[in-house]
């Protein structure tokens, strides 16, 4: 459905992306997962349209990232920018006119589910009443193809279990989300696919379930010269990308904390 192909992209002289590739099939949820400042925000946001890349190509349904693309993509900014003088309600009138497949009823729902002060300034809210409002807003477009960057931050417990039960349900309807996380763990109950991001960056990308199917942890007496070594995961055992019948099959944390250790970025495609 959406294919990043070979994005770069640069600020000045800092670089923030190098040719970025992966592919967000139809209904999946996608997570891009890497350390804050790993270029996550940046290549969500040419995902957008909001930023041009320097290099590579956007395609969303075989072509061309376009304005008939964005009506159906919504995007919740880390930054989580507000209008100061702006209440809640009036930032909810300004995204209903933005979108045509405006949800009120959904809206309603959620702000009550999640007590929001709609009659208060945004810019007097908390960082993670912040958070909660611009995501009501962008899941009440109700549109084919939420970007979320850093969804759950700075939520409590129980707060983020409920964002994450509405993404999934969200996704199971038939919808495309693209998220971002630093946490493994919140990417391993959410994605049915994968990037790991690194310095702008993917080290690797993948479907959840072949991640595991195509990797293995083996002792280091195990090693073999045809074996791709990952990385040392301690002073016994290594991450190896194989599916020889070796060693055991790692976990998803291990996966990820295992290229993002790695001495080299590599792009596995």
């Amino acid at each position: 459905m959406i294919e990043v192909k070979n994005v770069a992209k640069s600020f000045g002289t800092t670089i923030a992306l190098v040719d970025v590739s992966f592919s967000v099939a139809e209904s999946s949820v996608f997570v891009l997962i890497g350390p804050n400042g790993a270029g996550k925000t940046t290549v969500m946001r040419c995902m957008i349209g909001e930023l041009k890349p320097d290099k590579g190509s956007i395609f969303v349904n075989s072509s061309p990232l376009n304005i008939e693309a964005k009506k159906h993509m919504a995007m919740m900014l880390e930054e989580r920018q507000v209008f100061d003088k702006m209440t809640g309600s009036e930032h909810a009138k300004v995204w209903s006119m933005m979108y045509k497949s405006w949800n009120d009823s959904r809206f309603k729902d959620l702000v009550l589910h999640f007590r929001l002060p709609m009659d208060k300034r945004v810019s007097e809210y908390s960082i993670g009443m912040k958070t909660l409002l611009f995501f009501i807003l962008t899941v009440s477009t109700d549109s084919k193809i939420l970007i979320l960057d850093e969804p759950t931050q700075h939520l409590d417990p129980v707060w983020k279990d409920d964002v994450l039960s509405i993404i999934r349900s969200y996704a199971q309807r038939g919808n495309t989300i693209i998220l971002s996380t630093h946490q493994v763990e919140e990417a391993e109950l959410m994605a049915t696919h994968f990037a790991i991001i690194r310095s702008g960056r993917v080290l690797y990308s993948d479907e959840l379930d072949a991640a595991k199917e195509n990797h293995r942890v083996v002792r280091v007496e195990e090693m073999e010269e045809e074996l791709e070594q990952i990385t040392v995961m301690n002073n016994d055992t290594v991450l190896v990308k194989t599916n020889k019948e070796i060693g055991r099959y790692p976990t998803f944390r291990e996966i990820a904390l295992g290229y993002l250790r790695s001495k080299e970025s590599v792009l596995i495609q």
